[in-house]
């Protein structure tokens, strides 16, 4: 029942958040601003695996749509929320296009606050966390060194999958949704299974084994929580990450996001120019990088940056060795 185990700990999580949520006047937000992104990740995460171990369970892959619907729910009130206050600091953006990002906020908390109530996560009784639980009892689970056996393989897969990324990109990653942030997105995963698998998986080895990545071991990335492990102690089947490979992984996802985040703020910003003003997407993001300051090869720089510190990453095959 391990695997059971392991996701009935985040329902838990999770469970509390929305019991909290709905003795409030707005529930959405109040689970955007209390963090229940975090418990739907690592659902989303463990239903990822464990779909890989029970390939013809189709409630783990419903149940995988519903964590990930949640997650990107939340996701998106707090992609506007952020990107009105990051734009509110800078005194050249127009008040029009601030108030145009907090109305977007508030549309899409009303999404999430629907999608509560439609798929019942909030409900008077059995609601889709009782659901859940249920379907989960169901299943017959295998024995925890034959999961562990899947998830390795699962690991080999997904390095796999971001290699050949790169390399279909001919070192030049030229949008930045579709090639940096799809590779941010696959490079997290990586990072959030052992988080979701609550101690399973584990670092090995010492910084000063791999020299040659010393460039990532900042001091943000050491001292990040999400690079302590949760205890493996009393854990008979242990998954070994590299940990300087794993902080290597750390840094990148880090770097990658702040790229990215800058140029979102763009599209943002843009997205709002163009709906306030009536512009072209294209015309309304020269204006947005006009608002901010820029001579209009800021989203070129960040591809650009994004593009070297890959490329250099991938050079250094650290990801191919991250399982220790």
């Amino acid at each position: 029942m391990k695997g059971f185990n392991r996701f009935d700990f985040f329902l838990q999580k999770l469970n509390f958040s929305i019991q909290e949520a709905e003795k409030q006047e707005d529930p959405g937000f109040w689970l955007y601003k209390n963090d229940a992104r975090t418990p739907a990740f690592m659902l989303e995460g463990l239903a990822r695996l464990y779909n890989q171990v029970h390939e013809d369970e189709d409630d783990i892959k419903k149940m995988k749509e519903d964590f990930k619907m949640l997650e990107d729910a939340i996701g998106t009130v707090d992609y506007y929320d952020n990107l009105a206050k990051d734009l509110e600091k800078l005194p050249a953006i127009e008040k029009k296009y601030i108030s145009f990002l907090h109305e977007k906020c508030k549309q899409k908390n009303r999404i999430l606050n629907e999608l509560l109530i439609d798929r019942k996560w909030i409900s008077n009784k059995h609601n889709r966390i009782d659901r859940c639980r249920e379907k989960l009892q169901k299943i017959d689970w295998k024995k925890e060194d034959e999961d562990m056996d899947v998830f390795r393989d699962y690991y080999r897969h997904e390095i796999k999958e971001v290699n050949d990324f790169i390399d279909s990109r001919n070192g030049k990653f030229t949008k930045l949704e579709e090639d940096v942030h799809e590779f941010r997105r696959k490079l997290r995963w990586l990072s959030i299974y052992p988080k979701a698998l609550n101690g399973s998986i584990q670092l090995s080895g010492n910084l000063e084994d791999k020299p040659e990545l010393e460039k990532y071991f900042s001091e943000e990335v050491i001292n990040s929580p999400y690079n302590r492990m949760p205890t493996g102690e009393g854990l008979d089947d242990i998954l070994y990450l590299s940990k300087p490979d794993f902080f290597a992984l750390s840094w990148m996802i880090a770097q990658t996001g702040k790229l990215k985040d800058q140029g979102l703020n763009i599209y943002g910003l843009a997205e709002a120019i163009a709906e306030t003003e009536s512009l072209t997407e294209v015309d309304a993001v020269v204006r947005a990088m006009q608002s901010i300051g820029n001579n209009g090869e800021i989203i070129n720089n960040l591809l650009r940056a994004s593009s070297e510190i890959i490329i250099a990453y991938q050079q250094t095959k650290s990801l191919d060795h991250l399982i220790a």
